[in-house]
């Protein structure tokens, strides 16, 4: 399921976070060989934390990470930075748990901060977190090498590598790195849960191997609910729904709260018609996740997906526009509204789009175009609010082309551009070639079209990407006559099977039904 987050935050999470043992099941303390003041360890890093308490809290947080349980880990990390302010390990926590942009940056930005009396592991691993801010995946890189050079028998550093291979798209390497942290710590779940989503999510993809490392997963964690939840999204994405579902009951029956579990039932159940089930799932999940409300929000967004899969666009707007609504009288910060109601107004703009509703799409936009600018204006911090800007410049852009303001939609692009031109990273320029193709796509121009699409994010991880550039590419080819590799992409998103608002609007054209 896509959670809503912003790329770079998933990227954060997944890649930085995405390590470490149960707090029940910490590492022994250990001595530091380049600083006499680190005298704990996690996951082979020497950490700074200046007590028993601190580094038991650390530990804990990490551990939620670890399970995927970004809420709970959040206000561990808040509850951490509070307890110790200058302590570095709290203010990266945070930022790998981040719930908006506005707090990742935030975080990071007081992370360096704090630096001095950091051990070298952690002032690496501040560091990377910052070349996200600054969009410089190339120093991200280069920082998280540095990491596993200095520290070669840490497990946790091989997994920070590997997220940033997956950032860059670097699938091979990914797995590599992957590979090196199950072969220093076999025994640790997360490692396998890694290497899990990495044959899982991405190209070549492979479910055998992806199941192969979630089952040694569960064996190691027989009772932790989320380890079966990620063995059912592999049997998700292997079309193998049925089982998919029983392994989305059996995380229930060990956690009847966890509301994640029971939303991808949904996304199953929707995938398979059963829309009455659907909305019961769904329901079940946004009641699991009473008293943290913006996961509510996010959950209720896939609720009102059910009507695009049974073909009521206008139905899932109206209900997205009451969710929207909601999100105001929430008692939760204000950064946290925002993020939320982002992922509303984008899941809005992009019904509209795909089915020509000018006058919702022209509103949800400009709302988006406005929560974006608050974001970067909030924060503080010059590199976001820049990244926020081009944001809602592409959103404009997109805007322009549904309109058929096609001069517009191209000056749009050159400016989204020009702010991103100076970043050190390779893969800035995506959202630049997307409005181009679907520009050239709706003029008919099919050969342009197919060459910015290929130009733009055809990932399909969560997070990364997702099956509407690939679906337009073929479409264009299909347009152009290349019949057999247009059929080859919808194949590919017909068999998705991970929900989005465009997975539900293109799952059944893709597979050639009605």
């Amino acid at each position: 399921m896509n959670n809503g987050k912003s790329a770079l935050l998933l990227i954060a999470a997944c890649g930085l976070g995405a390590c470490g043992e149960r707090a029940t099941e910490a590492p022994a303390a250990a001595e530091d060989p380049t600083t006499e003041a680190a005298i704990r360890a996690e996951g082979g890093l020497p950490l700074s934390a200046p007590s028993e308490n601190i580094y038991r809290a650390h530990l804990a947080a990490q551990a939620l990470i670890d399970r995927g349980d970004f809420v709970d880990a959040n206000q561990a990390a808040i509850d951490l930075t509070e307890t110790a302010p200058d302590y570095i390990g709290g203010w990266i926590l945070l930022g790998n748990s981040a719930l908006s942009g506005e707090q990742f940056v935030k975080a990071t930005r007081k992370a360096q901060k704090v630096k001095p009396g950091a051990t070298e592991a952690e002032q690496l691993w501040a560091d990377i977190n910052m070349s996200f801010v600054t969009n410089d995946t190339a120093e991200g890189l280069r920082i998280a090498e540095n990491l596993c050079e200095t520290y070669p028998d840490s497990p946790r550093a091989y997994l920070v590598l590997s997220g940033i291979y997956t950032a860059q798209l670097n699938h091979a390497a990914a797995r590599e790195a992957g590979r090196k942290a199950v072969e220093l710590a076999p025994g640790m779940a997360v490692t396998h849960a890694n290497l899990g989503f990495e044959y899982m999510y991405n190209e070549p993809k492979d479910q055998t191997e992806a199941q192969k490392h979630f089952l040694k997963a569960i064996e190691l964690q027989p009772d932790e609910d989320n380890n079966w939840v990620n063995l059912g999204d592999s049997h998700r994405a292997a079309a193998d729904l049925e089982r998919a579902a029983a392994d989305y009951s059996r995380a229930l029956e060990l956690d009847s709260t966890n509301a994640v579990a029971a939303v991808k039932r949904g996304h199953v159940n929707s995938f398979l018609g059963n829309y009455d089930q659907a909305r019961a799932d769904y329901d079940q999940g946004i009641a699991a996740g009473k008293g943290k409300a913006q996961t509510q929000s996010t959950l209720a967004n896939y609720r009102a997906f059910v009507h695009l899969h049974a073909g009521n666009p206008a139905a899932a707007i109206d209900e997205l526009q009451g969710v929207n609504e909601e999100i105001d009288g929430m008692e939760i910060p204000e950064h946290q509204k925002i993020a939320a109601r982002n992922f509303v107004l984008t899941n809005i703009a992009d019904i509209a789009f795909y089915y020509d509703m000018d006058d919702e799409a022209t509103r949800a936009v400009t709302a988006l175009a406005a929560t974006l600018a608050t974001s970067g204006e909030a924060s503080g911090d010059a590199d976001f609010a820049r990244q926020q800007k081009a944001t809602a410049i592409f959103w404009q852009g997109k805007l322009d082309v549904e309109l058929g303001n096609f001069d517009a939609a191209r000056s749009k692009a050159r400016e989204f551009a020009d702010l991103l031109a100076d970043d050190e990273n390779p893969r800035r320029m995506e959202r630049y070639h997307e409005i181009l193709g679907l520009a050239a796509l709706r003029q008919g121009d099919f050969e342009k079209s197919i060459a910015e699409y290929r130009q733009s994010n055809l990932s399909t991880s969560p997070g990364a990407g997702d099956v509407k550039n690939i679906y337009m590419l073929a479409t264009a080819l299909e347009a152009a006559g290349r019949n057999e590799e247009a059929a080859e992409l919808k194949n590919q998103v017909a068999n998705w099977n991970f929900n989005s608002a465009w997975f539900a609007m293109l799952r059944k054209d893709a597979a050639g039904k009605s």
